[in-house]
Parts: structure tokens; sequence; C-alpha cells
């Protein structure tokens, strides 16, 4: 685990994911992180209707504003590097031990 937190992909050893919504959506996770496309112009409009497409407004983490998407329009969970000890981690941990939603 990362943080504390388990992925609902945990248990699938693949190097990348498609997610099936109704998977995740059966799972009900508390926190979602989306990372969009590289280079691809993401915001918070965009994720709405993405959580909106997918079925997912009921859900803990939407209900409890725990959906997020990444900074940037570069990879960035999606990284390797020195980088992802020095803005990815402090990044999500930003985002996991905030008490209220953003």
């Amino acid at each position: 685990s990362l943080l504390g937190l388990e992925s609902v992909y945990g248990l699938h050893d693949k190097e990348w994911i498609e997610p099936d919504p109704d998977f995740v959506r059966r799972k009900d996770p508390d926190f979602i992180f989306y990372e969009p496309k590289l280079y691809s112009q993401f915001g918070q409009a965009d994720l709405e209707k993405l959580i909106k497409a997918r079925g997912w407004e009921n859900m803990k983490a939407t209900v409890n504003g725990k959906v997020y998407h990444t900074p940037g329009p570069l990879d960035f969970i999606a990284h390797h590097g020195p980088t992802f000890i020095r803005e990815v981690i402090p990044w999500l941990e930003e985002k996991i031990f905030t008490t209220s939603p953003e």
C-alpha cells in the first residue's frame, strides 16, 4: 500500500490499466485519483462530466468530495524518478489527509 491506501486494482498485475467504471463503482473506493491523458487540457468541469458519464455520482469518494484529477498536462502519478518522491507523494498526502473536501 502507498500512504496506507490500497488500490482497487492492487491485485491486477498489469503495467497499465484501463479502468472499468462498473468495477470501480462496485468497489466504492474512499478516494479516486484520475490522471488524464498526457498533454490533455483537463479541468474540474471535465472531471464532473466523467463522474456523471461513469455513474459515479453516489460513490463514497464523490459524495465525500474525494475525487481528484492530477495537476498539469504531464504524467504525474504514472511517473518514476525523483519527482515522484518530491512532488507526487506530498500531493497525495495532502489529498488523503485533508479532512475537508475541496
